[in-house]
């Protein structure tokens, strides 16, 4: 799994992957929340999940904020979060994008995810740092 590098896209512009784990603690209390969506990407020849992303939700009538985790499987794990709350706009990709950038993907990926392709970033960021093709698979609870 490649971790820190530079990828030129086909309109000659450069982006930065500087994959870590994220400095921020998990969410508070992931019981008091619920998974609403998520995608994988999947390794065409294997099926094993490389990529998981996770979006979760307060439980209260009255919640609003999307919480998103992403975690990189390679032979070192990583892990993103990202959070987004009030109103007017996607929050589940705003929270993936921010969880993204917490990961420290491209920002190119960042900015199509936050504008709800998420499967089309994913898809990306799987060949930028695994190489190959994958499958994305989403989820809804």
């Amino acid at each position: 799994m490649r971790e820190n590098f530079n990828v030129t896209r086909e309109d000659g512009r450069t982006y930065r992957y500087d994959i870590k784990e994220s400095r921020k603690t998990a969410i508070a209390s992931i019981r008091s929340k619920e998974i609403i969506c998520g995608y994988k990407a999947l390794e065409k020849s294997s099926g094993i999940s490389k990529i998981d992303v996770r979006v979760y939700m307060g439980r209260s009538p009255r919640a609003s904020s999307h919480y998103a985790i992403v975690w990189l499987h390679g032979e070192e794990s990583y892990r993103g979060i990202g959070t987004a709350g009030g109103y007017g706009y996607d929050k589940r990709s705003a929270s993936i994008s921010e969880a993204l950038a917490d990961l420290g993907a491209a920002y190119d990926v960042r900015k199509i995810a936050g504008t709800g392709d998420i499967q089309r970033a994913l898809e990306i960021m799987y060949k930028d740092i695994f190489g190959g093709e994958c499958f994305i698979v989403e989820f809804h609870a």
